[in-house]
């Protein structure tokens, strides 16, 4: 998907980054959302940042997905940043 679909919005092809993983070497993503920036950051070999430009008031939700090969998800931790204008 592409980063909004606000017609005002600049469309661009959502960022991607390949790492080599090492045999049985699990996938570890640390994934940091602040408003309209997403930054992953994977295995500590590499990351990847965008902004994002939501154009739903429901645009809540975080999805995540295995593409090219199976995977199955181990653990997830989430915390919520406290609001610096409040």
């Amino acid at each position: 998907s592409y980063s909004s679909i606000l017609p005002d919005a600049l469309s661009r092809a959502p960022e991607t980054t390949t790492i080599t993983l090492g045999h049985n070497e699990p996938l570890q993503l640390r994934i940091f959302i602040d408003r309209s920036v997403v930054e992953v950051f994977v295995n500590d070999k590499a990351c990847a940042a965008v902004r994002v430009y939501p154009g739903l008031s429901d645009s809540t939700g975080v999805s995540i997905r295995a593409q090219g090969s199976e995977a199955r998800l181990l653990s997830l931790d989430a915390w919520n940043m406290k609001n610096i204008y409040e």
